[in-house]
């Protein structure tokens, strides 16, 4: 959260009179110099570490620091849908939740998306509209819509075409990026992880194979008895539950229902 208050400093044209690297210090200044009501919006809330904190501090900055005059307001963006499932209960009760639903992109939208991408780092007449639209009609079908595969894609069909000399991109070259663009975006978002999210990401891959009843369940049972050997504390099942739900927002797993004999 110093990043975060950091570039809320910045924005007032006062990291100047930030001292150090502590998150209350960046605080401090931002509540300071701020001189009107305000909306902070913050996409990939769930990717920040210390969301908790962060959130408390900015919804109760009037009690912490009676002296501010100014109204803040969040605006939170988020591509998991169960990422506030994590945050403490006072956390919760201070945010008063108003909460939108976006649905998914559809072939018209993605394909103006990666129209004005094409514009802005591409020469004209490089790829074609009909290249664009079999491009989205894809992502619609076998990647659920998900924009960012079409964006990794994209430049890497860009780097390959320039790599070759050549001077268009054609529909063979998306298919031929494809698969691997899905496996570029994959390791991107590990990357984004925190180290026990990457770690239960690695035990579905560990563990499922050796489980064939409730794998879920199964895996969080791996979870904890590794836990247990490193006289470590496992975090409870709703917690886990949680990881597991945004590591399928994220595309790096996919948990799927399947009815095992009668019932």
């Amino acid at each position: 959260s110093f990043r975060v208050f950091k570039t809320l400093a910045e924005g007032l044209d006062k990291m100047d009179k930030v001292k150090g690297h502590a998150r209350e210090e960046a605080s401090r200044v931002f509540f300071e110099f701020l001189n009107k009501d305000c909306i902070i919006v913050l996409d990939e809330i769930d990717k920040v570490k210390d969301a908790d904190d962060l959130i408390y501090l900015l919804t109760r900055a009037k009690q912490i620091r009676p002296n501010l005059k100014y109204r803040i307001n969040l605006l939170l963006i988020s591509n998991n849908p169960y990422w506030q499932n994590n945050l403490d209960k006072s956390t919760k009760s201070s945010l008063g939740f108003n909460t939108l639903f976006f649905p998914n992109f559809d072939t018209t939208e993605l394909f103006k998306i990666f129209k004005s991408r094409v514009q802005l780092g591409l020469k004209e007449g490089v790829i074609e509209d009909n290249v664009l639209q079999y491009l989205a009609g894809r992502i619609i079908k076998d990647s659920e819509a998900d924009a960012r595969v079409g964006i990794f894609v994209l430049n890497n069909v860009a780097r390959e075409t320039e790599i070759k000399n050549k001077t268009s991109i054609t529909i063979e070259d998306i298919k031929e990026a494809y698969n691997e663009s899905k496996i570029d975006l994959q390791r991107y978002c590990l990357k984004l992880l925190d180290k026990k999210s990457c770690y239960i990401a690695y035990l579905c891959g560990e563990c499922l194979s050796e489980i064939t009843h409730k794998p879920l369940q199964g895996v969080y049972n791996c979870y904890k008895q590794d836990c247990i050997s490193k006289h470590d504390t496992p975090i409870h099942y709703t917690t886990f539950k949680a990881i597991i739900d945004n590591l399928e927002t994220q595309k790096i797993i996919r948990q799927t229902k399947k009815r095992i004999g009668k019932s």
